[in-house]
């Protein structure tokens, strides 16, 4: 490079300065922008500073001379296209790194908004975790606390013992003579147990006539699974659907004063089980769910407020039936997942489990609270004893008929109604001579009865097969004394009222109907 050009712009000198440490010369304006915005050698790449490392030079103030290339015009129209081609090339790279930038920037601002979002959603959720977490202590505590004070105030077994109760501690020997007074003083009063004059006859029920049909549950998802009426007040009956919904219905208004939808709100389950908690003054209910969740909620409805008490989520798969213990503090919880389990209500806890080699499809406790039954999916009925949660007895001539849908054992507490999924009659055993079994007649063209009942008093049969309503009576219930065909479809639960005057039924073609004397 000549000394008469700056060594970066290839143009003449005017104010030339010269590097001390690499011996370019430069002019003085454009290597000092360069220095203050780099710091170093634009050439070489080493690091200088301007006031030290550059000496000015005295060049003759002559006039300088033009570049070779200028003094023609083919010269300067070459010159022009070069500095043009450079000046394009630059604006290309320039727009190139600002196209780079705008998409890097770009990403940056979509992460940190989604991180942002993230944060804020997170934040929420632990919030409302908190605010749940606290309300169900609390909520906890204050059940715990009305509960108690109901067992103080003698609760349905007369007993004031309260008792701090453990998760699986077993069937504790307090509570075990517990149920053996009650279980003595219930045996006593049943040998006066009769029913009373003004109950139904049994040829009275041939006079039954419809007075009500409700399609209570959604047309989409139908089928009523269980029903259950409240036994102090029969007005109010409780069904769990197909739809994942608990519905609390008035029959004597005809209206439906609660839809509860008490299970995963996203997995929607279908509610397989409903039952009114017996024995209280207010309105208390136990369902269960096909994914296996069970729950206790507070049925306020006269101030409409509906509040879950406990929730119990030890099963692992659908829950098929419920019962209560005679205490009414205590219930068994069947599932498929080959277990059942024992419940203390008023403390929410699971006191037991029990494993079976088959799917659990139906539970029911004996009257006097000390022997459950359990039927299975081979079709077999299990008789068990609470107190030690060992088999003492099992009915085995039916395996192999499906699961036994169905359970009821006769308030006189002598006789154990089966019915089965694919066996056309129901079988109705004898507790005190296991060999006898009563056949009661299933006169409908359905292959099963997937519903039975004895009524209050244990005198009366009734039985769901197909979309029939059978009604039984006498010491050999051989034949039905009435048949309704209630539904369209297949009749899943059937059930007197307690005052013996009406039949209930649910089916799977959503309808709750309800016939009267």
């Amino acid at each position: 490079m000549s000394v008469s050009t700056c060594a970066l712009s290839g143009l003449p000198l005017e104010n030339p300065v010269v590097c001390v440490k690499t011996g370019h010369v430069f002019e003085r304006d454009l290597i000092k922008k360069q220095i203050q915005h780099t710091g170093q050698c634009p050439l070489t790449g080493v690091d200088l500073s301007f006031e030290q490392d550059f000496i000015e030079l005295q060049v003759s103030q002559s006039a300088l001379p033009k570049p070779p290339v200028a003094n023609n015009i083919p010269g300067v129209l070459q010159m022009l296209q070069s500095e043009w081609d450079n000046v394009m090339l630059e604006v290309f790279q320039l727009r190139k790194s600002l196209e780079q930038t705008r998409r890097e920037l770009s990403q940056a601002l979509y992460q940190h908004d989604a991180a942002c979002r993230v944060i804020c959603r997170l934040m929420k959720e632990k919030d409302e975790l908190q605010n749940v977490l606290k309300l169900t202590s609390d909520k906890m505590e204050q059940y715990k606390s009305e509960l108690a004070s109901q067992v103080v105030q003698g609760g349905s077994s007369g007993q004031g013992y309260v008792r701090e109760e453990k998760e699986d501690e077993g069937i504790y020997k307090e509570l075990v003579n517990r149920m053996d007074k009650l279980s003595d003083e219930l045996l006593a009063s049943r040998k006066h147990f009769k029913a009373p004059v003004s109950y139904p006859k049994l040829e009275e029920y041939k006079q039954l006539k419809q007075i009500g049909s409700f399609p209570l549950h959604e047309s989409t998802k139908p089928g009523i699974l269980d029903l259950d009426i409240n036994s102090l007040d029969d007005r109010f009956i409780l069904t769990g659907g197909r739809d994942s919904k608990v519905i609390l219905f008035d029959r004597k208004e005809g209206q439906i004063l609660k839809k509860l939808e008490p299970f995963d709100s996203k997995k929607k389950p279908a509610a397989t089980v409903a039952k009114f908690v017996p024995g209280q003054n207010e309105l208390y209910s136990l369902v269960g769910s096909a994914d296996g969740e069970a729950a206790i909620w507070a049925l306020d409805y006269q101030n409409n407020h509906y509040q879950e008490k406990y929730a119990f989520k030890h099963h692992k798969s659908a829950i098929t039936g419920m019962t209560f213990q005679a205490l009414n503090e205590y219930a068994v919880v069947g599932s498929k997942d080959k277990t059942w389990s024992f419940h203390s209500l008023f403390q929410g806890v699971r006191l037991a489990t029990v494993q079976e080699q088959e799917e659990v499809h139906s539970v029911e406790f004996h009257p006097d609270g000390l022997v459950l039954a359990v039927g299975l999916k081979n079709g077999a009925v299990k008789i068990y004893d609470i107190r030690t949660q060992q088999s003492v007895l099992e009915f085995a001539d039916f395996k192999g008929q499906g699961e036994v849908k169905s359970l009821s054992f006769s308030n006189k507490g002598v006789q154990l109604a089966a019915g089965w999924s694919n066996m056309k009659e129901c079988k109705v055993f004898s507790l005190r001579k296991t060999n006898e079994v009563l056949s009661p007649l299933n006169t409908t063209e359905s292959n099963s009865t997937q519903a039975v009942s004895f009524d209050h008093y244990g005198g009366y049969l009734l039985t769901g097969s197909g979309n029939v309503v059978n009604i039984y009576g006498g010491k050999q219930l051989r034949e039905p004394t009435h048949s309704i065909v209630a539904h369209e479809g297949i009749i899943n639960v059937a059930k007197f009222s307690p005052q013996g005057s009406l039949v209930v039924s649910g089916a799977e073609d959503r309808f709750l109907k309800i016939h009267s004397l």
